[in-house]
């Protein structure tokens, strides 16, 4: 009776922990959200990546907050104004970098680079 309560405790322990794990990783993609939504208005380079060998730089604007995504307002000589959107999960996975273009906001992004 005493190993299976123990064990009975050893499972609750170990699904309390995947709970919080799943807690965190939905936390992630709302602080991604939140942190792309105070700088709205502000100019970005975003790197994406368009295939397995492709990547394109691209500077731009936050312009548009949405659920599930957010868009980017493209500045290019020559071209008409071009609209992009990205899902936040998108930045979590890093298929899209963003980088800051205003010095005031130097690392506003750096929590979503991993600790390699």
């Amino acid at each position: 009776a005493l190993f299976l309560l123990q064990d009975m405790l050893y499972l609750f322990v170990y699904l309390k922990n995947e709970v919080k794990c799943m807690q965190n990783q939905r936390a992630t993609v709302v602080d991604i959200k939140h942190e792309v939504s105070k700088h709205v208005g502000e100019k970005v380079r975003l790197e994406a990546h368009k295939s397995k060998k492709k990547l394109y730089q691209k500077v731009g604007t936050i312009e548009g907050i949405y659920p599930c995504i957010f868009t980017v307002s493209l500045e290019e000589n020559n071209r008409p104004k071009q609209k992009l959107s990205f899902s936040y999960a998108d930045v979590l996975t890093k298929t899209v970098k963003i980088d800051l273009l205003d010095a005031d906001s130097e690392g506003a992004f750096a929590y979503i680079s991993p600790h390699s």
